[in-house]
């Protein structure tokens, strides 16, 4: 074989290995996936939402934010919001509004804002470079919009 057949299966062999690096996802690491589960509150309480993932993960983000507005004004849509202060405890699961170990409300965030039935909510949980998305809403009928 001579050089100028080695230079050339070299470049075939490089074109590839950048393919499948930057344009295909055998390299990526799969998402977090999410489940709920909720749990109707008991003599007119409030309903409890219980969060699951697929493993445990040491959670760095955790924000949960109105569906409608999440990808026209992020921070305006927030209603819960933990990021982690130090190395947080490892969870496979969480209620809504709880405290996990290791996470604080950020500066100037606020503590959860209560979930209003029928409205669509996106959580987005962030695991270092790993993250997951999930869409749920309470069970109910959506509150007609004050007048």
């Amino acid at each position: 074989m001579n050089p100028r057949t080695k230079f050339y299966i070299g470049v075939a062999v490089l074109l590839g290995v950048l393919y499948a690096v930057f344009w295909t996802d055998w390299f990526s690491s799969p998402p977090i996936r999410i489940g709920s589960r909720n749990f109707a509150g008991r003599r007119g309480g409030a309903d409890r939402i219980v969060f699951y993932l697929d493993r445990e993960y040491r959670l760095t983000s955790l924000r949960v934010l109105t569906d409608a507005t999440a990808d026209s004004d992020p921070k305006a849509s927030t209603v819960w919001h933990l990021t982690a202060a130090t190395n947080s405890a490892p969870v496979t699961d969480f209620g809504y509004g709880e405290r996990i170990k290791g996470m604080k409300v950020p500066i100037g965030g606020d503590d959860p804002k209560p979930l209003k039935p029928g409205v669509r909510y996106r959580l987005v949980v962030a695991a270092g470079k790993k993250i997951g998305t999930f869409g749920f809403s309470l069970p109910g009928k959506a509150e007609p919009p004050a007048k």
